[in-house]
């Protein structure tokens, strides 16, 4: 079968659009895909090309619940677990701070419980913009509380990509699109401008008032952004 792949890059999350595929799926339906050292869950609704969802940070596939009903008459959405945040490879002059932030939710997971650790990620600068919005603040909370045991994993014991991520950017050679809120932390405006100048072609768009959960924070704009880009690659046949 002949698989093309459209690449949309969110929050450092990612999109694909694989085309190829004619199965139909208006019922939801979920399952587990065996991957080495455990399993990625899965759901999926929808009919048409296929999007794949991958959610970003403590949260999981819920955060994409807005641009589903707005893609799902249209294409076929399968939402997945996130493989790993970030650039692999990305340096900012705020890798210290933000390492020491990291290290010290990790320390609270393991010293005052998940739960606490959960609550203290949710003051991080970058979670400002989206806490400040007090319909979204809530929402934001129970999925992060839901999935508070990720605090627990070891960053250490991450396996590194070799070669580094931003070492490969200019193989993508599919259409490629990078979102970022102007109120998203320094690291994450770089590692955007960083994907826009060393992936061929790519687009990027920028969300006025929006911080880090762009999707969720702006919903009205960003699925706009979304289906807009997906309608022109889909009119063209591809890349």
């Amino acid at each position: 079968m002949n698989v093309r792949v459209w690449v949309i890059l969110i929050l450092m999350s990612v999109y694909t659009w694989t085309s190829g595929f004619s199965q139909q799926r208006v019922t939801p339906i979920s399952g587990n895909v065996k991957v080495i050292g455990g399993s990625i869950h899965y759901e999926e609704i929808g009919a048409g090309p296929a999007v794949i969802l991958i959610h970003g940070g403590q949260l999981d596939h819920r955060m994409w619940d807005g641009l589903v009903s707005v893609l799902k008459g249209s294409y076929r959405l399968n939402g997945l677990i996130l493989a790993g945040p970030g650039l692999r490879g990305f340096k900012s002059n705020d890798d210290d701070s933000m390492n020491v932030k990291e290290w010290e939710t990790i320390e609270a997971a393991r010293d005052s419980g998940y739960v606490y650790a959960t609550e203290l990620w949710l003051k991080n600068p970058y979670m400002s913009p989206a806490m400040e919005q007090p319909a979204l603040r809530d929402r934001i909370r129970a999925l992060a509380l839901d999935n508070a045991r990720n605090w627990l994993v070891n960053p250490l014991v991450e396996r590194p990509l070799k070669p580094r991520a931003i070492d490969r950017l200019r193989d993508v050679s599919v259409p490629t699109l990078i979102i970022i809120g102007d109120r998203d932390i320094l690291r994450m405006q770089g590692i955007a401008d960083t994907l826009a100048r060393a992936i061929p072609h790519a687009d990027k768009a920028v969300i006025h008032g929006a911080g880090h959960i762009v999707n969720m924070e702006r919903p009205v704009e960003f699925n706009r952004i979304v289906s807009d880009f997906l309608a022109r690659i889909r009119q063209r046949g591809g890349p």
